[in-house]
């Protein structure tokens, strides 16, 4: 990484104006985790090149990953609208709204994802967050046996479950689904998929 750093810096110092080198150099960045750098480099790009939908994407992951959540918004709007990266604009774009506590917009965010991304099960789950939030917790209830429908096997999915459970002050569900994570976790480990579990 230090080697391609070093690369991309010449070729900056040959280059000044090039926006490709600019948005590089960002990545390059996002990549290091060095966010503020991300930021500014990826920040400037797309305003010299709005139409860098992919540049706009990279920008609001970084901007999430920095907890910047307002200035992720309106780059992750932006990169809604390009096909490819679609499915990760409107996640990024859920998380951002979600710790904004925005849940109408979360919600609709959600939404969204899940009609172009129907076999994930995160969209669902995020909807369920949000329906605990507004108050709404047989909708929220209602997504949690679509979510590990989609995604019997994944840890992540069984935790996140766990934590919607959680939210809805069951802590039975809670702790049973916590306990199947670990379950899928150490089957993975030991290459074998665990016994299937009754909704």
């Amino acid at each position: 990484m230090a080697e391609a750093e070093a690369v991309l810096s010449q070729a900056r110092e040959r280059f000044p104006d090039s926006v490709e080198l600019l948005a590089e150099w960002g990545l390059l960045c996002r990549a290091l985790e060095r966010e503020p750098e991300a930021i500014a480099a990826l920040s400037e790009a797309v305003q010299r090149q709005p139409n860098q939908l992919e540049w706009q994407l990279r920008l609001g992951e970084v901007c999430n990953a920095a907890e910047e959540w307002e200035a992720a918004l309106e780059p992750l709007e932006a990169a809604t609208r390009q096909p490819e990266w679609a499915p990760e604009a409107w996640r990024e774009l859920t998380r951002a709204r979600e710790e904004l506590e925005d849940w109408p917009a979360a919600l609709k965010s959600a939404e969204r994802w899940r009609a172009i991304d129907p076999t994930s099960p995160q969209p669902g789950l995020a909807a369920s967050r949000c329906w605990v939030a507004e108050g709404e917790m047989d909708r929220a209830r209602d997504e949690l046996p679509r979510a590990t429908g989609l995604d019997p096997q994944g840890a992540e999915t069984w935790r996140a479950r766990s934590e919607v459970w959680q939210r809805l002050g069951k802590a039975e569900q809670s702790q049973a689904d916590a306990k199947r994570a670990e379950e899928v976790e150490r089957a993975r480990e030991l290459d074998k998929p665990p016994e299937p579990r009754a909704e």
